[in-house]
């Protein structure tokens, strides 16, 4: 207990720094903590936005690759493939697209061409399904040739957003 009528005594002094040097001590630690905290969350991040982008280039890898595919099934009037393909182009690119949405990069149109092609791929899908017997490369010949168009922005695309993942990973 500290008593006003005594006088401090080494025993005290030594006390008093002790504390001090104790709680600068916990301070210092404090401060540290909060920056590996805020390095983790940055790293988190980091890691984050990463992973959406090899998401994304994933996607648009596959859905050049239905593109091709489709080409294929209409030049071999395979209905049930054409149809398939048509089906699998419309869930890719919606998906495409709101990931694209999600980047800060600018890839011009591509965001709403995406959107645009899978309402009409599902909807070239649902008159093939619904014609007894239709020509696959007539059906499909509309949205084949907007289909080029957009194969030509998403190879463009992938190729600037791997040219820029792989310059900021360098960088950091």
């Amino acid at each position: 207990m500290f008593d006003i009528q005594t006088t401090f005594g080494w025993f005290d002094v030594v006390g008093l720094v002790l504390t001090l040097v104790g709680l600068l001590l916990a301070w210092l630690q404090a401060r540290r903590a909060r920056k590996a905290a805020e390095a983790a969350e940055d790293a988190v991040e980091a890691t984050e936005h990463k992973l959406s982008l090899s998401q994304l280039l994933l996607v648009l890898g596959a859905v050049q690759q239905v593109i091709g595919d489709l080409e294929n099934a209409a030049d071999n009037e395979n209905k049930p493939v054409a149809q398939f393909l048509l089906l699998r182009f419309g869930m890719l690119a919606a998906e495409a697209a709101t990931l694209l949405a999600r980047q800060e990069r600018d890839v011009g149109n591509l965001t709403d061409d995406l959107r645009k092609f899978s309402e009409q791929a599902l909807d070239a899908k649902a008159l093939l399904a619904r014609s007894s017997s239709p020509k696959v490369a007539r059906a499909t010949s509309e949205i084949r040739s907007d289909l080029g168009r957009v194969g030509l922005q998403i190879a463009t695309a992938v190729t600037e957003l791997r040219f820029r993942t792989g310059a900021s990973s360098n960088a950091q």
